[in-house]
């Protein structure tokens, strides 16, 4: 499916792209001064980003995903012009094989039917078709509306770590200037919602915990964040609350218990009681039938796995673990590749494509970053993990995410989406280097 581009779309866009660095502009004089150009060179970063990614997939992919959304949101915004009650009915109607017929018309258009087949597809356009009503019906306009929102979401979060950590050139590229990040998460896709929500909730969590935000609106906003987080991609939520769980507990155990080493072997405890405890619970000695049976998430991770790994009409783009055994421990043992593909893959022997050389390229960067790592700061970083909390959300969600991600994606084109929210953190915990974490702000201008 391809999207008509007219004149006016390409004019609209234009307005909407000059309208967006304008307020960037103003905005950016709102904040320190030390951190305005900062601001204002992540928007323009993030449009630019949008425009190449529209493009790609207009020119070279000639449709794909978010043509189809966009679709989808087209065809709610003539619905709504030719019938209100209609469209509020097929907003708010629950998933039903067939029910999408039921009011959309050819004159408002039908939606890509595999769009409305892919559950957590249909569901964000519902997200998405309100502030679609913005575009004008532009691609290209709501294209840069999505890529200022999450221009402003990703500086929010940079802003916040700034706080703890300093000015730090590392962060602030992989939060802000991530090339993959800003090409996969800046157009109109699912990876782009899920990369802004993923932020939000982070940050509304350790507000929450820091006793910044406490009040009935955040408490309901992280609520409304985690239930569509849950509808569009399931994993991720899980990955947040798991980390933020064991963050709880070390903070319970660093505020309470005064003497390092009882401290310390307090938090072995607990890490060692929980690792029994999930193994007890995976039960080791489970066959694979009975596994897959009694677990539906690895289920569907299974099958997705093997449709990737045998259906050709993926491409050939593909990466291998191994024999695969969907038990505990046959998951054990991938273990390792898989968060090794999750966080470096595709390597840059792997890049087949102009898309995949830029990954490469990223994944190389990555390598050479955690030698430095290990060179230089993973003793300290191992000596204070438990002392900062967001190292510890850090390590864990990446650690997550990379399993998960590797172990299921097989094709390198899923991969390089879906392992994007780890990205920042992960280059998080590699900058993670004494004389960086310690640079006061006055210090910037010296570096």
């Amino acid at each position: 499916m391809v999207v008509d581009i007219t004149w006016s779309d390409i004019l609209i866009g234009f307005l909407f792209a000059i309208v967006i660095l304008g307020i960037g502009k103003k905005r950016s004089k709102q904040v320190p001064a030390y951190l305005s150009q900062t601001y204002f060179r992540n928007v323009q970063i993030k449009l630019l980003s949008s425009l190449i990614f529209s493009l790609v997939y207009l020119l070279i992919y000639r449709g794909g995903d978010t043509v189809a959304y966009f679709k989808t949101i087209e065809c709610f915004n003539n619905l709504l012009i030719e019938d209100p009650i209609a469209y509020w009915n097929q907003i708010f109607n629950d998933y039903e094989g067939g029910h999408h017929i039921k009011y959309f018309t050819f004159e408002s258009g039908i939606p890509p039917g595999w769009i409305f087949r892919e559950k957590e597809g249909f569901f964000l356009c519902k997200i998405l078709a309100v502030p679609g009503l913005l575009s004008l019906n532009s691609y290209f306009a709501f294209s840069f509306l999505i890529s200022f929102w999450i221009a402003n979401i990703s500086w929010e979060f940079y802003n916040f770590i700034h706080q703890q950590y300093g000015l730090n050139k590392l962060i602030r590229f992989g939060i802000l200037y991530m090339p993959s990040v800003n090409f996969w998460c800046t157009g109109i896709s699912k990876d782009t919602i899920v990369l802004g929500l993923t932020l939000l909730m982070i940050l509304g969590i350790m507000n929450y915990l820091n006793k910044g935000r406490r009040d009935v609106k955040s408490i309901f906003k992280l609520f409304l964040i985690g239930l569509i987080l849950f509808q569009i991609r399931s994993f991720i939520l899980i990955a947040i609350l798991f980390p933020f769980g064991i963050v709880i507990v070390s903070r319970f155990i660093r505020l309470r218990i005064k003497t390092t080493l009882l401290r310390r072997l307090i938090l072995f405890m607990v890490f060692l009681l929980s690792g029994l405890g999930l193994i007890q619970f995976m039960n080791l000695d489970t066959s694979e039938d009975e596994f897959l049976e009694s677990n539906s998430f690895i289920a569907e991770a299974a099958n997705t796995q093997q449709d990737f790994a045998n259906n050709s009409i993926y491409g050939d783009k593909r990466y291998q673990l191994g024999d695969v055994e969907y038990t505990p421990v046959g998951m054990l043992k991938s273990a390792p590749m898989s968060i090794f593909a999750g966080i470096y893959r595709p390597l840059l022997t792997e890049s087949l494509s102009l898309t995949l050389l830029f990954n490469g390229l990223e994944s190389t960067f990555l390598l050479f970053l955690t030698l430095r790592f290990f060179k230089f700061g993973a003793g300290t970083f191992v000596r204070n993990v438990n002392q900062n909390d967001i190292l510890l959300f850090s390590l864990i969600f990446v650690t997550v995410i990379a399993f998960v991600t590797g172990f299921t994606s097989v094709l390198f084109g899923v991969l390089v989406r879906l392992r994007t929210p780890l990205l920042p953190f992960f280059v998080l915990l590699l900058a993670f280097k004494y004389n960086d974490v310690k640079i006061e702000r006055g210090d910037y201008n010296k570096r």
